[in-house]
């Protein structure tokens, strides 16, 4: 419903589809987890939710196409007497008018998607709970000493995902020396897509060969990633660029195709990582509150983009490019700590589990022998 809003524009169906879109995303996002649960195991979770993340991003590089083909084909009125690059009321139709469709298939995707569970899934391990228990249960989630050293780590994928795809975005919209750059949503969206993909299925591909290699390489990427595009960003865009459109030169060098290309890139990976790691964590800190984890964890993903938009007309664009790096690395040192706890805590699992497997051999021996 929402990408129909910008079909016939009007205020009060916007805002009333916005608040559907959130409730929706939210709850794909948590199915996601959830769905990822049931038909992963241990071995299998890590390498199952980077590829389901890369497949997921493809999006990306299919609204590129779009973008490219629309644009290609579409008049190209002189941009040197403007300060932002604009889209007339037919462009935005036809754009969302095409988002509506492919919505509508992923809709029927989704009902052909199977079912059934795996063999020792992580899912199996919890409880079946009526609803007023499950929400006891996830109100009890947001206060678990286990979930708040993971706050920075979700507070940090809200914040990350804020800004490079839609602050960004829109400081290069609001830079007039990009105004002839008729491509740049396209080769944006190319970058990001490709950067989401190769790091999802690199991922995979490791976590299969490399025991671990989800969780903390994986962050590790990640953070330097968020390093390496917000010092590209930094050195690149002008300082007011997020809050209005500005003729201001930036520091250093001017935004060009292959500089955005390369930006691009490094979001992508570094969004694929942090979002990776953030629903394999979860998956494993929490056993008995898996749901419930990714219910709270996405709570304060949310509230972090709520933020990050509120206060982004106020806010310059060397905040971003210093807080987002800074959080990264603490993040990070927090996220290597809950990983060793988790691992320390699997190893004693096993350890009971195998004791309690030899006592019980051990009974059997006496019963047979008493036979």
């Amino acid at each position: 419903m929402f990408p129909m809003g910008f079909l016939f524009f009007n205020i009060y169906f916007y805002y009333f589809t916005a608040v559907l879109l959130g409730i929706g995303i939210a709850l794909l996002f948590m199915g996601m987890g959830a769905y990822l649960s049931q038909h992963s195991t241990r071995e299998t979770i890590e390498s199952n939710v980077s590829i389901s993340w890369a497949i997921a991003c493809c999006c990306l590089m299919v609204s590129a196409c779009i973008f490219t083909g629309y644009t290609t084909f579409s008049p190209h009125p002189k941009q040197d007497d403007l300060s932002q690059k604009r889209y007339s009321e037919r462009e935005i139709r036809i754009l969302f008018g095409i988002y509506t469709g492919i919505s509508s298939i992923a809709i029927v995707l989704f009902g052909v998607m199977p079912s059934k569970n795996v063999e020792n899934s992580l899912a199996e391990s919890e409880k079946k709970m009526g609803f007023m228990d499950s929400l006891k249960l996830t109100c009890s989630t947001i206060k678990s000493p286990k979930l708040f050293p993971l706050l920075p780590l979700t507070i940090l994928g809200g914040f990350n995902v804020s800004f490079w795809l839609s602050i960004f975005p829109t400081a290069m919209n609001f830079t007039k020396a990009n105004s002839n750059l008729i491509y740049i949503q396209a080769v944006f969206g190319l970058g990001a897509g490709l950067g989401e993909v190769f790091t999802g299925s690199f991922v995979s591909a490791m976590s299969k060969r490399v025991k671990g290699f989800g969780l903390k390489p994986t962050m590790l990427i990640g953070t330097i990633s968020v390093i390496i595009y917000c010092s590209l960003v930094f050195i690149s865009t002008p300082f007011e660029a997020p809050m209005r459109p500005t003729s201001e030169k930036s520091i250093w060098i001017g935004q060009s195709y292959p500089l955005i290309f390369l930006i691009a890139i490094f979001c992508g990976i570094s969004d694929c990582c942090i979002n990776g790691v953030r629903s394999v964590i979860c998956a494993l800190v929490l056993p008995q509150r898996r749901a419930q984890s990714f219910a709270v964890t996405r709570m304060y993903h949310a509230a972090a983009c709520m933020t990050c938009f509120f206060f982004s007309p106020i806010v310059p664009l060397y905040t971003y490019t210093c807080l987002l790096p800074i959080l990264s690395i603490f993040s990070t040192f927090l996220f290597f700590r809950v990983v060793d706890k988790t691992h320390s805590m699997e190893r004693k699992i096993t350890q009971q589990v195998m004791e309690e497997e030899k006592i019980q051999t051990f009974k059997n021996q006496n019963i047979l022998t008493v036979a």
